[in-house]
């Protein structure tokens, strides 16, 4: 039984979290590392980003897994899963992990973002367009996100669009030079 951090003070027990605790303290001693109770999912977090750095991007999913498992719903443990999963040629499940990370944190621009720009490069334009309107939605301010949306547009041959959403941009964020350089390319 562990924790649950969603709500403290209640366990988690089941057959499924003893096994994964008990692989948990063998990975932590494994790697000679202090096992503390209560930060047990963030060392998951630590060993994952650790193989992640010496390129074992197995453990690191693992690992990752096990902190989701263990209660980790940060968007930045979407970002980093997913990331992993992609480049071991698991694009759909890393696409999964994305967007299991947006249920998790409905405010996450950043999730939104990268899945929208995956979404798009791969030809899947009706959701990518979604994610990058929410994306500027939610942050406004932010040059990326007008950036993005309006190459998709661009892409899709949507250029009165595009120069509506560049000069939308303009108007929340003025004198932006990247919004500029996109508009003065469609006039």
């Amino acid at each position: 039984a562990f924790m649950d951090l969603q709500n403290p003070g209640t366990l988690i027990r089941s057959e499924g979290a003893e096994k994964l605790l008990v692989a948990a303290f063998r990975e932590l001693t494994h790697h000679s590392l202090p096992v503390t109770f209560d930060r047990l999912p963030e060392q998951m977090r630590s060993l994952a980003r650790r193989a992640y750095r010496t390129g074992d991007r197995e453990a690191a999913v693992r690992y990752w897994n096990a902190g989701m498992r263990m209660g980790l719903r940060d968007e930045s443990i979407h970002q980093n899963h997913g990331v992993a999963l992609i480049e071991l040629g698991r694009v759909v499940e890393g696409l999964n992990s994305w967007r299991k990370g947006i249920e998790k944190n409905p405010k996450s621009t950043e999730l939104r973002h990268i899945l929208g720009a995956t979404l798009a490069e791969n030809g899947i334009h009706e959701e990518a367009g979604r994610l990058l309107k929410e994306a500027i939605n939610l942050e406004p301010t932010e040059t990326r996100h007008y950036l993005q949306y309006g190459a998709l547009l661009v892409a899709q041959n949507r250029h009165r669009e595009a120069i509506g959403l560049y000069r939308d941009g303009l108007n929340k964020i003025p004198n932006d030079p990247d919004l500029q350089q996109s508009l003065k390319t469609l006039r």
